[in-house]
């Protein structure tokens, strides 16, 4: 039967607070396999309890045992390359925030610009990646305006009408 080492009281209220805020899923339940470790349950208990394969659980309560704390955490992951340097990115913001309505057109041209080859939802990436909101543009007001708000802006455009005209 394999348990992870007996802990420590300052390593236990360690991983009971990874255990409950904890900025992912797995470092919380990575956290919770070595406290049931701790007390005593054993790797097939573990695994039923917490819906895993026995060898993931051996493979924490390894990593725990080697590592410490740093082997709760997941490695860096690579992934793709992004399509885009920093400075295309910029230029794709600078596009959109001059016309935000044609997302085809900006990919288009930045498509032309690098000679590379990215679909508009690469380009939608890139901007939510940069806090850009994405969202269908209204054509009509929710509802009809009321006819005094309505008379009332029609004096006000009339009367700088007549400014515009006298200050010519």
């Amino acid at each position: 039967m394999k348990f992870s080492q007996s802990l420590s009281a300052s390593e236990i209220i360690t991983l009971e607070q990874l255990y409950h805020n904890g900025f992912n899923h797995r470092l919380r339940q990575r956290a919770h396999i070595i406290l049931m470790s701790n007390n005593k349950f054993k790797i097939d208990e573990i695994a039923k309890t917490m819906s895993l394969d026995r060898d993931t659980i051996s493979s924490v309560i390894d990593s725990w045992g080697s590592i410490g704390l740093r082997g709760l955490y997941d490695d860096h992951r690579s992934g793709r390359p992004p399509i885009f340097t920093l400075d295309e990115e910029e230029k794709i913001i600078k596009s959109i925030d001059t016309d935000p309505r044609s997302l085809r057109n900006t990919t288009s041209e930045i498509n032309k610009d690098t000679g590379k080859n990215a679909s508009t939802h690469t380009v939608k990436r890139v901007l939510k990646k940069h806090n850009k909101i994405w969202k269908r543009m209204k054509k009509t007001l929710a509802g009809k305006p009321e006819k005094e708000a309505v008379e009332k802006a029609e004096k006000d455009i009339d009367e700088l009408k007549k400014k515009s005209l006298k200050e010519k």
